[in-house]
């Protein structure tokens, strides 16, 4: 509910308080005093309850047209203390940074987020810092939540959502601990595009769907499910990225047009995991969830340019050569249960 809609209820309850009140002051019968005073203690109760939802801390996303590798710890701290001007809340905190677009998920003031909302909606807030925005949305669906959680592992939201089945809190499970770099816990790294985990349908957000499917090996420490989500606000996340490419047992590429057109994949992850499956047996397991051109597509390692060796996805075993996002829903969940089955056979065996 907006905070327009939440100050008009209370302003129906503060008017209530007043015709009790003015009733008890006229009334001689004890009886009706009773009732009064018990209506009047209901009424506080309710706009107490009205104030505290004003009051409390909301999620919302700001997405900006901006490059990442451009989108340093500084540009971050201005920007945070703009909002915070404009909006008139110094509780703002910025939670989260997601990589590819720039969307900075802020934990804040409702009020403040309207103020800063209105000035986008009406033309006269177009850019932070001389940075486009693209949107402004507050964040109000639940399914939208194992993404929020899984980042903002200190919001208060955290605690409220923990017994969930999709919470992917690091407060209240281990599903999304850091582990320790000398952990024998073997790791399973995902490659996907940003793109192909945004949709505001849950089932075509396909890293989350398929954590889904591995979280339970996950939470018997069978194994680390590791994705650039795990990186800390802050953190070098190209080096963080680098050092897990060379820990991982085996990585499953989320494959689509978004992942083909990815420079980052191509230039600094794939040649990585490529070399390491020739070098250390690494496994790689490519599922196709939007058709694309990948029998076309060719990559080239340990060099991204010029090689020298050099191999196509499609030589990797599939386990479906049908786009995900083309089939049913319980045919979308058998390919990524085969998925998940493969990689416990990975986890539980000491060979590749």
């Amino acid at each position: 509910m907006s905070r327009e809609k939440l100050e008009k209820v209370k302003r129906k309850w503060e008017e209530k308080i007043a015709l009790y009140e003015y009733e008890l002051a006229i009334t001689d019968s004890a009886g009706k005093k009773f009732e009064l005073r018990e209506r009047i203690k209901e009424c506080q109760t309710e706009i107490q309850r009205l104030h505290d939802a004003m009051c409390q801390k909301v999620l919302w996303v700001l997405e900006l047209n901006a490059n990442f590798d451009e989108f340093d710890q500084a540009k971050q701290e201005a920007i945070t203390n703009f909002c915070q001007q404009l909006s008139g809340d110094i509780s703002l905190t910025l939670k989260r940074v997601k990589r590819g677009s720039i969307k900075l998920v802020f934990e804040g003031s409702q009020e403040g987020m309207e103020k800063i909302r209105a000035l986008f909606d009406s033309g006269k807030l177009t850019a932070i810092l001389e940075i486009p925005i693209q949107n402004i949305s507050l964040v109000t669906e639940e399914k939208e939540l194992p993404f929020q959680i899984q980042s903002l592992k200190d919001s208060p939201l955290t605690a409220s959502l923990s017994e969930s089945k999709t919470s992917y809190s690091s407060e209240n499970n281990n599903s999304s601990k850091q582990m320790p770099p000398e952990s024998n816990i073997p790791i399973i790294f995902i490659c996907y595009a940003h793109t192909d985990n945004e949709s505001k349908d849950r089932n075509n957000r396909w890293l989350d769907r398929l954590q889904e499917q591995l979280e339970s090996l996950q939470l018997q420490e069978k194994t680390e499910i590791w994705s650039d989500q795990k990186i800390e606000l802050g953190g070098d996340w190209h080096e963080k990225i680098q050092t897990t490419l060379q820990q991982v047992k085996a990585a499953v590429l989320l494959v689509s047009p978004a992942f083909l057109a990815s420079k980052y994949i191509r230039n600094s992850e794939l040649p990585v995991l490529l070399k390491n499956a020739q070098d250390r047996g690494v496994v790689i397991l490519p599922i196709i969830v939007r058709q694309c051109m990948y029998r076309e597509t060719k990559f080239r390692y340990p060099n991204p340019k010029t090689g020298p060796e050099e191999l196509f996805l499609n030589e990797f075993q599939l386990p479906t050569t049908k786009a995900l996002n083309s089939l049913e829903e319980h045919e979308q969940d058998e390919v990524l249960y085969q998925v998940a089955q493969r990689i416990y056979k990975i986890v539980n065996s000491p060979k590749l």
